[in-house]
């Protein structure tokens, strides 16, 4: 049994932030050992328009982290959407000239050479997903650490990111004092979900946050295709308050309220009174106006979803079954049957909360620390994380000090910057 690695890893939402930190051992199940959450508008669609915000957020939940349990993150693997992404398919192999038992090593040096693309100057390399690999025993091989052969082949998509982007991240974090050493793809995170909660050969998954929605599909496990569009659950309460002429507040109250995707999902149908009147001078409303709303966008969205998937080239007629992930819908009764009749497959319904033992929405956070473990042994660098002593810990009384260093490093580096 190896020594312990630590896995610290920030899923980077549109409105909100998550933070893990794990201890990983090889061939046991990571450890969650910290946790934190918090609201952050500064990646509104995913854009990063506020890096301040996204600094003094990321800043403010490491602090709480180290004040709660000693540990001081200094490097973090972060989520990325598919739309900062492209893949490139590629394919190598190795000979090791007699037959031998395949080691981690040996597919960790293939997995490096398999990354031998051309990358331009606006692509940053940022990781592989292998599609298939074979030996000269076997055509095709899941996992081939253990199998036997003289020479070992991968054919896998090289995954390159948006470098805008990620320099632009990489800034950002860094006035929060941390590193940034690796980026995690949601088809990639969500790969252990899928492997060990469907039995179908292939699910399409759809994950709806507050303002963008993510897809990939998947076929034995392995990602075939992503992207994103851009809509979300915030549609809902604005959909609302458009329709029928009342404050967005009061919208985003009755969408949490009748969380209903479709009228026949309501059960009894009944009025309301509205605490402001509507644009059309109405003091009340039924269930069902508010629930055709929701149903109107979320049919809309995966019909998005349909199309976007049909540009890929995929036919949903050879899908066997949907995961709808993320806070945006899929909290919303009777969802299944939207799927059902929008896109013609089944809805499969996964309890993301006891599969991952805390709040669904650490979700993506935790398949992040488990693919980020399982890749561990493949020569993938484990997250510097340091624990202070408890009295030097007991000593440190800087509360304002975080927001503080970030507002001196934002003056640094942009001169109009103001407090």
């Amino acid at each position: 049994m190896g020594l312990s690695k630590h896995i610290a890893v920030l899923d980077l939402g549109t409105s909100g932030i998550r933070i893990l930190v794990a201890k990983a051992t090889e061939g046991r199940m990571p450890q969650i050992i910290a946790k934190r959450d918090c609201p952050c508008k500064g990646n509104e669609g995913g854009r990063l328009g506020d890096p301040e915000k996204v600094a003094e957020a990321v800043s403010g939940a490491l602090e709480k982290i180290r004040q709660n349990t000693g540990l001081t993150v200094q490097s973090v693997y972060v989520s990325i959407s598919a739309d900062k992404l492209s893949f490139v398919k590629n394919e190598a192999e190795t000979y090791f000239g007699e037959e031998k038992e395949i080691t981690n090593k040996d597919v960790g040096m293939l997995l490096d050479s398999v990354t031998d693309v051309e990358i331009f100057d606006t692509e940053k390399l940022i990781g592989v997903a292998p599609i298939q690999y074979s030996t000269d025993r076997e055509e095709q091989l899941e996992q081939p650490v253990g199998a036997v052969g003289r020479k070992l082949k991968v054919f896998a998509n090289v995954i390159l990111a948006d470098r805008g982007y990620t320099d632009a991240l990489r800034d950002c974090l860094s006035l929060a004092g941390v590193e940034i050493i690796g980026y995690v793809p949601m088809c990639l995170a969500m790969k252990w979900f899928i492997d060990n909660n469907f039995e179908e050969d292939s699910v399409l998954q759809i994950d709806v946050g507050a303002t963008l929605t993510e897809y990939a599909v998947y076929y034995q496990g392995t990602p075939f295709s992503t992207g994103v569009l851009p809509v979300g659950g915030d549609f809902l309460g604005s959909d609302i308050a458009q329709v029928y002429g009342i404050p967005r507040i009061d919208a985003d109250v009755l969408k949490e309220e009748y969380n209903a995707a479709n009228v026949d999902a309501i059960g009894e149908d009944r009025s309301f009174a509205l605490k402001n009147i509507t644009s059309d001078g109405r003091e009340s409303l039924n269930i069902s106006d508010i629930v055709m709303v929701i149903e109107a966008r979320i049919n809309d969205t995966l019909e998005k979803v349909k199309s976007a998937v049909a540009e890929d080239q995929i036919d949903l007629g050879y899908v066997d079954a949907a995961l709808i992930t993320g806070d945006g819908f899929s909290k919303f009764r009777g969802i299944d049957a939207n799927v059902r009749e929008t896109l013609g497959i089944p809805l499969k319904d996964i309890d993301f909360g006891r599969a991952v033992g805390m709040k669904s929405a650490y979700t993506y956070a935790c398949g992040m620390v488990l693919y980020v473990a399982s890749q561990l042994p493949l020569g993938l660098h484990p997250s510097k994380v340091v624990r202070e002593e408890i009295s030097e810990l007991a000593n440190k009384k800087d509360s304002q000090g975080v927001f503080k260093k970030i507002s001196d490093r934002f003056k640094k580096i942009f001169p109009g910057y103001r407090e």
